[in-house]
């Protein structure tokens, strides 16, 4: 089953991305596509309309789509083990929150630098954290999560207060924002996430098996050379700075943290390097697939701009979790 289901994700991040290169907002028939394709890889093909939407507009954001599912549910997945809980997601650590301030506050400010700022301040808000935590030279889980609740407060207080002094433009801009979009894609965008998830991935990878006797219990952990302190920290930082990356540029995407894990740990077990590699290649699949539902309702619907992505990802976590309680697991 396991070795299926990772045959099958890979062939899925094969097919879906060359079948939505047909499907979008801009009306293009297959030739076109193909033409637009095989012009600019032979380098002949001018500036044409399509070769520009094809290259320049969803080529980045079909590997943006793949880069930041795979991020938010490897990310996910090291949380839920780490943490030993499975209800705990990327942004526990006040990531989101201290992203959406950020980002509010250079749009009322009129400052610029919007996905700059959300980083300083999502990576301030985990520095926070970490601050708080810290008693006796070690770091304690339930102080870390409380420390992030407390953080998670301070922010939305001042993000409400934002929203209170912004005006009617900024207001839409803050709220649109803050439900996540990856209009912004670019090559230059494409490039930081795959930078972020590579470094985030080469970490979860080389503490997986510490990470599975953590979810064993402290005790245990300890009693086998694991150094909780350190693990704690070093998942932390590398969590806290790939979804600052992701949050940063996108704004907040949800459910793909927190379900993800659930439904590749129900195939492939809680072995965690098995659990980190299935999380991510079916994350991006999922986010793959929402943003491509998102932005084809978009184009039924007029009037509204571009449809935002957590919408899609918020209903299919929802329909997800309640299978999940019906089944009463």
């Amino acid at each position: 089953m396991p070795s299926r289901f990772f045959y099958c994700c890979c062939g899925l991040l094969v097919i879906l991305p060359v079948s939505f290169l047909f499907v979008g907002s801009y009306d293009m028939s297959v030739g076109e596509v193909l033409r637009a394709l095989a012009g600019k890889i032979s380098g002949g093909n001018p500036d044409t309309p399509q070769s520009i939407t094809i290259w320049e507009i969803r080529i980045p954001r079909i590997f943006a789509a793949c880069l930041a599912g795979a991020l938010l549910a490897a990310a996910g997945a090291a949380y839920q083990g780490v943490f030993n809980n499975p209800l705990v997601d990327p942004y526990i650590l006040g990531v989101s929150a201290g992203a959406a301030f950020g980002a509010a506050l250079a749009i009322v400010a009129g400052f610029g630098g919007v996905a700059f700022s959300a980083f300083v301040f999502a990576l301030s808000a985990s520095l926070f954290v970490g601050a708080l935590s810290w008693r006796r030279k070690r770091v304690s889980l339930l102080t870390l999560i409380l420390a992030g609740i407390i953080i998670n407060s301070f922010f939305i207080s001042g993000l409400a207060l934002l929203k209170v002094v912004a005006e009617i433009g900024e207001l839409r801009e803050i709220v649109f924002w803050l439900m996540g979009g990856l209009y912004t894609a670019d090559w230059t965008v494409v490039g930081k996430m795959g930078l972020a998830l590579a470094a985030l991935l080469a970490v979860l990878l080389a503490t997986a098996q510490k990470i599975d006797l953590m979810t064993l219990g402290g005790g245990i952990a300890r009693t086998s050379g694991v150094n909780e302190t350190f693990l704690i920290i070093v998942i932390m930082l590398a969590v806290s700075l790939s979804v600052a990356v992701c949050v940063s540029q996108f704004g907040i995407i949800g459910w793909i943290g927190l379900g993800v894990p659930h439904f590749a740990r129900k195939i492939i077990g809680a072995r965690h390097r098995r659990l980190i590699l299935g999380s991510a290649l079916s994350g991006a699949v999922l986010l793959l697939l929402c943003d491509t539902v998102a932005r084809t309702i978009s184009n039924w619907l007029d009037g509204i701009g571009e449809l935002p992505v957590t919408v899609v990802t918020s209903f299919i976590g929802a329909m997800f979790f309640l299978s999940v309680l019906r089944k009463g697991v």
